[in-house]
């Protein structure tokens, strides 16, 4: 599959393709997360919520890494990432059913802990499909056309959202099982999309190689510090959405907290066009520097008091920030690395994505509850160190 090294050559088809089966699977994950605390109160697990979350961040910070390398085996042997991909699906969506068939049923006490260990196999079956979906991002385009094919990514998963409210409000008029129902069936959907748009060999010549990735390199060191820049990002953005947008919400009091949300990251869907072009210009590791470092500063001015002018500011400063963030990290975590090794790439960065939401919910406990000064000191550390990989990346 020749690929040339303008952004007329990127395979706009495939990556709507991309964009389906990402939204299918971000719906399910927004359906999980919407219905989990009240599944575990119902089966009487309320006390092990809490718990069950840094678990299955703790799982996912393992089981990541270790399905991007065996997405990049099987790309090596087959010519290409659908055959995992399909196994995913199959499971996520057969759990999905399982767990939807059995809600209703009055189950014994004695088996209620089955509900906590099927929710989290489904979990481990979607990063079986996230990590090499956005891998296959890199067979799509040039490595330097990776934050403009990265926008349309960014366009669709800003927009579902930015839809979360609605949504959420949706989930609840369906209940969990036919809740779980829609998730399968949207899986199904956009894999069938993606199966569609995508070849059943899809190996790039050696066009889509850039000279971004150099010819000798210490990858193993690259590798890590892209786990390192995963976790550092993934800690800011946990602090920003549960802590900061909070805060922004009491100096716009007419709209509640999830709203506020959406706002943002609508205005990351609507930026994420112009932001590709503008990380195509700078370059992703500087892309990622200032959205990162944009966080910060506009988290420091939330510290102060604001007028509605200024909080609808601060706001827009935010989601801003967000897209810059969204954009750029696919492409740095795809770009410093031989093609043969971008789903391991992109299963550490998601791994250490997996990590800082651990160290998130960790710190949370600890602080009970975190305010805004604890949170600005961690975000800081955090930027401090997200700033010293990516410099390293980069030299």
């Amino acid at each position: 599959m020749a690929v040339s090294s303008t952004h007329s050559s990127i395979l706009w088809r495939q990556v709507w393709g991309l964009a389906a089966i990402l939204a299918a699977v971000l719906i399910s994950l927004m359906i999980y997360g919407f219905h989990q605390s009240s599944i575990l109160m119902e089966l009487g697990f309320t006390q092990f919520a809490a718990t069950l979350g840094i678990l299955q961040g703790l799982m996912g910070a393992v089981i990541e890494p270790s399905v991007g390398a065996l997405s990049d085996r099987i790309l090596n042997r087959f010519g290409s990432r659908l055959p995992q991909i399909t196994v995913g699906v199959t499971l996520a969506g057969l759990l999905f059913v399982l767990i939807a068939i059995l809600l209703p049923v009055n189950v014994p006490v004695g088996l209620r802990w089955l509900f906590p260990i099927l929710m989290s196999f489904w979990l481990a079956a979607m990063i079986t499909i996230r990590g090499p979906v956005v891998a296959l991002l890199r067979q799509l385009a040039p490595t330097e056309e990776l934050p403009i094919a990265n926008g349309i990514l960014i366009l669709v998963l800003g927009i579902v959202g930015a839809c979360g409210p609605l949504l959420d409000y949706g989930f609840k008029r369906l209940g969990a099982p036919f809740s779980f129902m829609l998730g399968a069936v949207l899986l199904v959907i956009g894999a069938t999309l993606l199966y569609r748009t995508m070849p059943s060999h899809c190996v790039p010549n050696g066009a889509v190689v850039s000279s971004i990735v150099p010819i000798q390199r210490n990858y193993n060191r690259v590798l890590l510090l892209i786990t390192l820049v995963g976790m550092s990002t993934a800690l800011e953005i946990n602090l920003l959405l549960s802590v900061f947008m909070p805060r922004l919400q009491t100096f716009i009091p007419q709209l509640e907290v999830a709203i506020v949300s959406a706002i943002a990251l609508l205005i990351a869907a609507i930026t994420a066009n112009p932001l590709g072009w503008l990380t195509r210009r700078w370059g992703a590791v500087t892309a990622m520097q200032v959205g990162l470092g944009t966080f910060v500063v506009l988290m420091a001015i939330a510290l102060f008091p604001l007028n509605f002018p200024g909080a609808i500011a601060l706001l827009l400063g935010f989601g801003t920030a967000f897209g810059l963030v969204f954009i750029s990290m696919v492409p740095f975590a795809l770009s410093f690395v031989p093609f043969h090794q971008t789903g391991l790439s992109t299963g550490l960065y998601f791994g250490g994505s997996s990590a800082g939401t651990v160290i998130f919910l960790v710190l949370k406990q600890l602080f009970n509850p975190m305010n805004i000064v604890n949170g600005i000191g961690v975000a800081a550390i955090a930027l401090v160190v997200a700033l010293i990989c990516l410099q390293l990346c980069d030299s």
